[in-house]
């Protein structure tokens, strides 16, 4: 935007916007890590993973919260399409959906089904989850972006 001639206030305008518009959605698969970075308790953990409860997290002004959460992993691609799906409305056809996981390549092609299910996508990108953010979450991380 610098080099097209637009001013800081338009910039900074633009990125607010920007956030404002941006759904980002993950789960995990196990609590373990949770538990060691001190998100969840021992028991927490223990009683989550022997119900095998998957959190559905969400970042939100740079936060981690829980959104909801549901029992076995086979529900946590339909409930991660449904947020976005839920935020933007079925056609997202001029949407940017971004996938990512961590180290779980399989997880990437149900969730892309799982989206196609609910929604009409056009713009679908698939990346790796960073080192940092599985350090925190777990090599099973699946995440969802829609911007």
């Amino acid at each position: 935007m610098v080099e097209m001639g637009y001013s800081v206030n338009d910039i900074l305008s633009a990125l607010e916007n920007y956030k404002t518009n941006v759904e980002m959605t993950f789960s995990v698969d196990t609590l373990e890590y949770l538990k060691m970075g001190g998100r969840i308790s021992s028991t927490k953990a223990t009683i989550g993973n022997l119900l095998s409860i998957k959190p559905i997290l969400e970042t939100k002004d740079g936060l981690v919260s829980q959104k909801s959460q549901v029992r076995g992993k086979k529900q946590i691609y339909s409930t991660l399409a449904k947020t976005i799906v839920n935020r933007f409305g079925k056609d997202l056809k001029n949407k940017t959906i971004i996938l990512g996981r961590g180290d779980n390549e399989d997880d990437l092609a149900i969730m892309k089904e799982a989206l196609e299910k609910e929604a009409e996508v056009k713009n679908i990108y698939f990346v790796n989850i960073g080192c940092v953010i599985c350090s925190h979450s777990g090599p099973g991380v699946i995440a969802i972006s829609c911007m």
